[in-house]
């Protein structure tokens, strides 16, 4: 994304210096380049053999402002999972509610995860300003080390939203985002803030049944409850869709769609 269009926010959190595997999601700087004291996040070694393919039901725009920041936030859960929250995308901490933070607190689910994980947004309601987006994910397709093994789990999803809410009448959305293809099979992510004038929490847990249709249509195959597969080698990923732009800071000043 060239530097005309796209517009710097602050920039809240910063990647630990000692981080060993990161995944260079970078092609050319803006004009200027970037902030010598805080650098660009990278995502961390824990996620780096991992990708998300995202999908919508009819009328979701994954490259919409509200899709942008849906997915991010989705993302940036997992990363703070796997990885904890110092390590997760840029702002999120800040931003989200005790919830998600007491979730991401917990240390007994760190760990690298291998493959895709298939995730979709199957509605988003409300209005720009204040929105509740509703998600399913898939982990056929994901797995994470267990004993001399990879395990993964055949199911047809699990569900779950995050609330988002502009803190102030300055708060924007994210620009409308053209689609990045990328033949690389590892983790993508926002380099910069995403999550500047919001708050993210997480309401209640929604019916997991309301992903089936989804999972279903993905692979009529799948159990109604959970099974256990224990492979010798992990799954590869595929290439991350829709992926982020390399080098991306933020809304710009001319395609920015303002929280009303």
């Amino acid at each position: 994304m060239g530097s005309h269009m796209i517009r710097k926010i602050a920039i809240r959190n910063v990647v630990p210096a000692g981080l060993v595997f990161v995944l260079m999601v970078g092609c050319s700087a803006p004009e200027g380049g970037y902030p010598e004291e805080i650098p660009p996040y990278r995502p961390p070694g824990e996620v780096r053999m991992a990708t998300a393919v995202w999908s919508g039901a009819p009328g979701v725009d994954l490259s919409s402002g509200q899709g942008v920041l849906a997915r991010a936030g989705f993302e940036a859960r997992i990363v703070g999972q796997q990885s904890g929250l110092d390590r997760t995308y840029p702002g999120f901490r800040e931003s989200i509610d005790f919830r998600i933070k007491s979730e991401l607190e917990e240390t007994w689910k760190r760990g690298p995860i291998f493959g895709t994980l298939l995730t979709h947004i199957n509605a988003i309601h409300g209005t720009p300003r204040d929105f509740v987006v509703e998600f399913c994910m898939l982990g056929t397709e994901v797995a994470v080390p267990e004993g001399e093994g990879y395990l993964s789990w055949r199911s047809r999803g699990e569900s779950s939203a995050m609330h988002f809410r502009a803190d102030s009448n300055d708060s924007v959305l994210p620009a409308n985002m053209p689609w990045q293809f990328s033949d690389s099979p590892h983790w993508q992510a926002p380099v910069f803030d995403l999550f500047e004038g919001w708050s993210v929490e997480i309401p209640l847990s929604g019916d997991r049944q309301q992903c089936d249709p989804w999972a279903l249509s993905l692979d009529p195959s799948l159990p109604a409850e959970r099974e256990r597969v224990l492979n010798a080698s992990p799954p590869s990923a595929r290439p991350a869709y829709p992926g982020w732009p390399a080098g991306l800071l933020a809304a710009s000043s001319t395609s920015t769609t303002t929280a009303r």
